[in-house]
């Protein structure tokens, strides 16, 4: 089953195949990178993305570990689209709010709880207080494949 996605104006478009977890972050990033409480981050193997068309612009920041991460927007409305993550190459990191109908995702779990705002807390079971891991990224995977 594809997944499809596009920034807010159409001038990029996406289709995944299929997803390995979608996870809520509150980090302050991510609540830059979408005006909101938390962001949604819909993880995908590169080889599950069947189509990615239109140009992107990238803006770099360093994460608090340390590494690089690597935003790509869409350069006429703005809307993120995907991300890169150092720990994880084989691996892209789409904005939730880029799909079509995210409605049907399940949320597996959510990192950076420590500083989540109160009232915008998931309350998922698979949480931690910071950046994830390999343990909590394996764990919504299976969440993700058995609610399947």
């Amino acid at each position: 089953m594809s997944h499809i996605g596009s920034c807010s104006c159409g001038a990029v478009r996406f289709a995944v195949e299929r997803y390995l977890y979608l996870l809520a972050c509150h980090c302050g990033a991510c609540r830059k990178r979408t005006g909101s409480a938390y962001g949604l981050s819909v993880v995908v193997e590169k080889e599950n993305v069947r189509e990615f068309r239109g140009t992107t612009k990238t803006f770099t920041r360093k994460a608090e570990s340390g590494r690089n991460v690597d935003y790509e927007f869409c350069p006429n409305c703005g809307t993120t689209i995907r991300w890169g993550v150092a720990t994880m190459p084989e691996r892209q990191v789409f904005a939730g709010g880029a799909f079509a109908e995210i409605e049907g995702f399940i949320v597996a779990g959510e990192m950076y709880t420590d500083r989540a705002i109160p009232w915008a807390r998931l309350g998922c079971e698979l949480s931690r207080s910071g950046e994830a891991d390999n343990e909590l990224r394996k764990a919504m995977v299976e969440k993700t494949q058995s609610a399947r």
